[in-house]
């Protein structure tokens, strides 16, 4: 059965098609209570008659329902309709990297990165004992966040790629699939990983491994012919990229990378080093992937790794240094801004609707220019200054507190990153402003700490910039959807440096101002949950009664003069790497004005981020 536009499926109207292929349709659907936007994948019915399939892909349904994780686009449910086996999925905006891949070259580092987000879904999942079959650019969707959606998650597919067809039971894309799966014998997660370092290959390289036309062909190929190494198509790419792929293409799955998470570590460690080689080399150097040195192409600056796992310091007060100009993604901005509407959700051997954009490469800046809603003059999204990198905060209605409330704010820019040790440092040195204590024995990209409301107050009027309001931070916390959490409605420890519990807050150290890039807020501020306190400009009333004798005798012991009740007193947001509360009041971090600070006052785990006003 085919549905056309404005037919009801159950609790959901059909507003459009997104493609159909050799296993379902894909329809655009409006749920019809809460007026979300969602995608409906429907099994065509000649297979929906076939038992065995439809069982295998009932099981599917069951295992996708348990996954919960932000690089994964999410199955909410299943039904049968008229015994049509219908999936109502998470609607995904963004492009495919295969579609990306098509529009510009996309920069060495960014791909890695992307890999290293799907291979975190694929971690998960394959936890959860569900195997893809399918990995392909195609099936891994990047938002206009930079969030890497891996796509049509376990639905086995018949292959469709390139315009190749096939018969026969053997499942997924010729050109990605592994040599289990040509043989047609049983896979297992190591058979995903095959197919990520082929995805891996085509992204760094711009070329597959193995280019025949021909499915017999290619099939021989993946089992039996060795790829030319990624370094022989592109000297550019560093040795040590060039084993790692290699290793994942190994045609025994004993030789290849064991778990997706081996194979992430590999990637993020690489990243790692070579940030940490060039940053002891050049500062100039800073941002750069490393070449072999026959090559003479000019570095190019990027920002800090999606991936890059969290640095322990030996002394928790260690404080960081602003991050890197914001120009490695300007390929995929600008092609993303400059495409009106992109509505993609890629499916199984879903031919992809053909859509015109108008893109072009920044020379070494990456903004993309949006509209104020308030003057409806162009704004970049993104602001590279030495004080800091800052990202828009599109104003309008924020959706604020437990009962998201609406407040209107205006548009502004807020810093990418809390305000990083060596940026203090920087203006501590420029204005012969005091050091915060064990600053300058603390890494330069830590956030830094142990400052004063009044001393981040000073570092903003030196960068031109101001302290946000409590609402303008929760907005750029929470979204345009008052959110529960940057990322989304479900607490994951893995986004945040925020304790589980308190025996790990007491163990728990600061990581970098950059670290936890998954868990950015939708504007794309990262750790505005968990990692230091942040000093917002709302003044706060002093603590009464007995909670006031605590903040004298506990918390603030050691001020001179002693704390009193008339000080000036302001709030704090977004919890810390050592402050632990129940999962049911975590929400509160972003929110809840119960935090008072006196201003004077010096923490180990409070710093701050800075905004700043449109101009008009």
């Amino acid at each position: 059965m085919a549905f056309n536009i404005g037919d009801k499926v159950g609790g959901y109207e059909v507003i459009g098609v997104l493609g159909a292929g050799g296993m379902g349709k894909v329809y655009k659907v409006r749920n019809v209570i809460s007026d979300r936007i969602e995608a409906m994948k429907v099994l065509l019915p000649n297979l929906a008659d076939e038992p065995t399939l439809a069982d295998r892909f009932v099981r599917e349904i069951k295992a996708l329902a348990s996954l919960n994780h932000p690089n994964i686009a999410a199955l909410y449910t299943a039904l049968r309709v008229e015994n049509q086996l219908v999936m109502i999925m998470e609607f995904v905006e963004g492009i495919t990297l295969d579609d990306l891949s098509k529009l510009c070259q996309i920069d060495l580092r960014d791909g890695i990165e992307y890999i290293c987000q799907v291979l975190s879904a694929l971690s998960y999942a394959h936890g959860k004992e569900v195997i893809h079959r399918d990995i392909k650019p195609a099936n891994m969707m990047l938002t206009s966040q930079g969030l890497v959606k891996l796509m049509d998650f376990g639905i086995a597919k018949s292959p469709t790629d390139r315009k190749l067809t096939m018969t026969g039971t053997t499942l997924g894309s010729p050109y990605y699939m592994s040599p289990e799966q040509v043989k047609g014998i049983e896979v297992d997660a190591r058979s995903d990983l095959y197919s990520v370092g082929i995805s891996l290959y085509k992204l760094v390289t711009g070329v597959h491994p193995f280019q025949d036309d021909s499915v017999p062909a290619l099939m021989i190929a993946q089992i039996q012919q060795a790829p030319p190494p990624p370094i022989q198509v592109d000297p550019n790419i560093p040795p040590e990229l060039n084993e790692i792929i290699l290793r994942a293409l190994e045609k025994d799955p004993g030789k290849r990378f064991q778990t997706a998470e081996e194979f992430r570590t590999a990637l993020a460690s690489l990243l790692k080093e070579q940030r940490t080689v060039r940053a002891a080399a050049s500062p100039e150097a800073e941002g750069t992937l490393s070449q072999p040195a026959e090559t003479s192409s000019p570095p190019q600056t990027v920002t800090p790794s999606y991936v890059t796992p969290p640095s322990t310091p030996d002394e928790v007060l260690n404080l960081p240094h602003p991050p890197a100009p914001i120009i490695r993604r300007r390929g995929w901005y600008a092609a993303f801004g400059a495409i009106l509407v992109v509505a993609l959700i890629v499916v199984s051997a879903i031919e992809l609707p053909k859509f015109h954009a108008n893109h072009r490469r920044e020379p070494r800046t990456g903004s993309v220019e949006v509209a104020s809603k308030e003057t409806n003059k162009p704004l970049l999204h993104f602001l590279a200054l030495p004080s800091g990198d800052m990202v828009l905060v599109e104003g309008g209605e924020a959706l604020l507190g437990e009962d998201r409330h609406a407040v209107p704010v205006a548009t502004f820019y807020i810093d990418k990153t809390e305000v990083t040790n060596r940026g203090f440092l920087d203006f501590c040195h420029a204005t012969g402003h005091p050091l915060p204590p064990k600053a300058d024995q603390a890494p330069d990209d830590y956030p830094v700490v142990n400052v004063t409301f009044y001393d981040a107050q000073a570092f903003c009027v030196w960068a031109g910039k101001r302290l946000p309001t409590a609402n303008e931070w929760e907005k750029a916390a929470r979204g345009p959807t008052g959110q529960l959490y940057p990322w989304g409605d479900n607490l994951n420890y893995s986004l945040a440096n925020l304790p589980r519990d308190e025996s790990a807050a007491k163990t728990a150290k600061l990581a970098s101002a950059m670290d936890y890039e998954l868990g950015k807020s939708p504007y794309g501020a990262l750790n505005l949950l968990g990692n230091a306190w942040e000093w917002v400009d709302d003044v706060a009333p002093a603590p009464k009664g007995k909670y006031f004798r605590e903040y004298q005798e506990i918390w603030f012991p050691h001020l001179v003069p002693p704390l009193s009740a008339t000080e000036p007193f302001y709030h704090a947001r977004g919890g810390a790497y050592d402050f632990f509360l129940p999962v049911d009041k975590t929400p509160d971090l972003l929110s809840d004005p119960g935090s008072p600070l006196p201003a004077r006052a010096r923490k180990k785990d409070v710093g701050f981020r800075c905004a700043m006003d449109v101009k008009n």
